[in-house]
């Protein structure tokens, strides 16, 4: 997670478990600007609910979320002969063609 704050500026993170209440969950207070790697940290209360971020004046922030308990199909997609690193140049397989295939 990176952020940047004006200076005396404050970020508050929680998980909003009611929006017409609000409800919410797990506060973390940021000032001014940094970064945290969350190593090996895993938050399972309440992970289908949102992420409410509240700024106090300027700011930015950026949170790196990773799922955890599935893995990501990979497709080694081929569209054509151009997608080919064998063949130099267009492939065809025309009747005919100087490149026929």
């Amino acid at each position: 997670m990176w952020w940047g704050l004006k200076k005396d500026k404050q970020l508050d993170i929680t998980r909003i478990l009611n929006p017409s209440g609000p409800v919410l969950h797990s506060h973390y207070y940021l000032t001014n600007s940094g970064f945290y790697e969350y190593a090996d940290f895993t938050d399972r209360i309440y992970a289908n609910k949102d992420i409410r971020l509240a700024f106090d004046g300027p700011g930015h922030c950026i949170i790196r979320l990773r799922k955890e308990g599935w893995t990501p199909k990979v497709e080694d997609a081929t569209y054509g002969a151009y997608d080919d690193p064998t063949i130099v140049g267009a492939s065809t397989t025309m009747s005919g063609s100087p490149d026929k295939v």
